[in-house]
C-alpha cells in the first residue's frame, strides 16, 4: 500500500466518524430543544460545522493513529490507545439542562435516544449507498466511495448499539433510569463520571467486546437484508 492511499484512507476514517458523531451530538440538541431547553440552541451547537463541537487536537490522535498504524504496524498497540482516546474526547458534548424540561427524566430519557437513532437512521440509508457503490464500481474511486460507505454504516451502527448500554453517562442509562424512582435516579447520576471511567476500562481491555461484535453484526446484516430485498438482489 502507497503513502497516498494511507493518507486516502486516513482521511475517509476521519471524515466518517464526523459524519456519524456530530449528527448524534446536534440530534441530542435538537430534541431537547423540541422539549423545552435551549441551552445547546443559545451556544450555538445546533449546527453540522465541526468547528463548534471537535476538539482539534484528538482529532489529530485519530488520524495520527490510522496513519502510524499503516505505516508501523509493530506500533499497533500504541496507535489503537491514541485512536480510543481521541474518539472519546473528540467532541464536546452538546450542553443540555434537563431542569427545562416538564418531566427532567422523560425529557432526558427522549433526548438521549435521539442520538442512536439518528445513527442507525444513517446507518440504514448509508448501506443503500454501500450496495450501489459496490454494484455499479466507477472508476478509478469506485473503491474508495465502498469504503466511506462500508465504514460510514459499520461506525454509525457501532456508535448506537455502544451508547445504548445502559451505563452513566451513555444515552442508554439516561433511557433506562427514567424507571428509576427520582431518588435512585439522581443518585446514581451524582457518580456518572466515575461509573464512567471504570466502563471505559472494562471496553478497553475487551470485557464488552462480544456485546459490541453481536449488537452491530446483527444490526448490519438486518439492515443489509432489507436493502438486498429492496433492490431485488
Amino acid at each position: 500500500m502507497n503513502i497516498l492511499n494511507i493518507l486516502v484512507e486516513a482521511v475517509i476514517t476521519a471524515v466518517v466518524l464526523i459524519f456519524a458523531l456530530l449528527p448524534h451530538e446536534v440530534a441530542h440538541g435538537y430534541t431537547a430543544m423540541l422539549l423545552g431547553d435551549n441551552t445547546a440552541k443559545y451556544q450555538g451547537r445546533l449546527t453540522l460545522n465541526p468547528f463548534r463541537h471537535i476538539n482539534p487536537v484528538y482529532a489529530g490522535w485519530i488520524l495520527g493513529g490510522v496513519i502510524l498504524g499503516k505505516l508501523i504496524p509493530a506500533l499497533s498497540f500504541l496507535t489503537s490507545i491514541m485512536m480510543w482516546v481521541g474518539f472519546i474526547l473528540l467532541l464536546r458534548p452538546v450542553p443540555i439542562n434537563p431542569g427545562n424540561f416538564q418531566d427532567p427524566k422523560k425529557g432526558m430519557a427522549i433526548t438521549a435516544l435521539m442520538g442512536p437513532v439518528t445513527n442507525l437512521v444513517i446507518a440504514f440509508v448509508g448501506m443503500f449507498l454501500w450496495v450501489l457503490t459496490a454494484k455499479y464500481n466507477i472508476p478509478y474511486i469506485g473503491g474508495y466511495l465502498f469504503l466511506f460507505f462500508q465504514l460510514l454504516v459499520s461506525y454509525n451502527i457501532t456508535l448506537a448499539v455502544f451508547n445504548l448500554i445502559p451505563v452513566p453517562p451513555l444515552d442508554g442509562s439516561r433511557v433506562l433510569f427514567a424507571f428509576l424512582p427520582s431518588r435512585y435516579y439522581f443518585q446514581v447520576m451524582r457518580y456518572e463520571r466515575y461509573i464512567m471511567i471504570v466502563f471505559l476500562i472494562l471496553v478497553y481491555n475487551g470485557t464488552f467486546d462480544l456485546l459490541l461484535d453481536r449488537g452491530t453484526a446483527n444490526i448490519f446484516k438486518a439492515f443489509y437484508t432489507i436493502v438486498a430485498r429492496v433492490m431485488g438482489l
